[in-house]
């Protein structure tokens, strides 16, 4: 069962806790009898044992509690939450992700080459800033390489993967699988994000604490 839970997470890069549970019903109910007994297990203890066996790959399984993006009502203000929405429904969500992340060196393999790298990245950087972007907005520091059809097509492939999503009027954001899988990256971003050196020492550590803050509000992480 284990091993086809780690398939599906493979599979899919991401997963709505909802599909998942669903697809492990699923699987218990194609058990033989003893093996069901002895694989009745929760998604918690799967994760947990799957975990075990693939850390010294620095490999694991993380979730991810998101708030769906709603309405661009809080769109770049200044004393909002980067990268959070103020609705109160939640929806979690699974994907196996490397333990040691680096977004600048990680390796995607075949998924993106260093030109999408470097543009995802810079989105980030953007999204972060000014909470969601149009597709305009993107398209207007495409790289020089790329013509507006390989920045679109681009564009579809991180929505399609779950890297990028639309809010409810249409806007670009993150999307569930970059809280899930860059969290420490984003985390740097926000933290990083203002030079505090012309600042007094009282007044930079305040300003450390509202980033702090900020850090707090993104989605939470679930380890096992």
């Amino acid at each position: 069962m284990e091993k086809s839970i780690l398939q599906m997470l493979i599979n899919a890069g991401i997963m709505r806790d909802e599909d998942l549970l669903v697809q492990l019903e699923l699987l218990k109910k194609s058990l033989t009898t003893s093996s069901a007994n002895s694989n009745n297990k929760t998604l918690t203890e799967v994760f947990k044992n799957i975990n075990a066996n693939l850390r010294h790959l620095s490999l694991e399984i993380r979730s991810v509690i998101i708030v769906p993006p709603t309405n661009t009502s809080s769109r770049r203000s200044s004393s909002s939450s980067v990268g959070t929405s103020g609705s109160s429904i939640r929806e979690v969500y699974h994907g196996l992700v490397n333990s040691e992340e680096d977004f600048v060196a990680k390796d995607y393999g075949s998924e993106f080459d260093p030109i999408e790298l470097k543009y995802f990245s810079e989105m980030i950087y953007k999204i972060m800033a000014a909470h969601y972007l149009s597709s305009t907005d993107i398209l207007g520091f495409k790289p020089a390489k790329y013509n507006e059809y390989q920045a679109t097509t681009f564009l579809h492939r991180l929505e399609s993967l779950g890297w990028l999503q639309r809010n409810d009027s249409n806007y670009l954001v993150l999307g569930s699988r970059s809280y899930l899988e860059l969290h420490t990256f984003l985390c740097n971003i926000i933290t990083n994000s203002e030079d505090l050196d012309g600042l007094a020492e009282d007044a930079k550590e305040a300003r450390r604490n509202e980033l702090r803050q900020q850090v707090l509000k993104l989605p939470q992480l679930l380890n096992y």
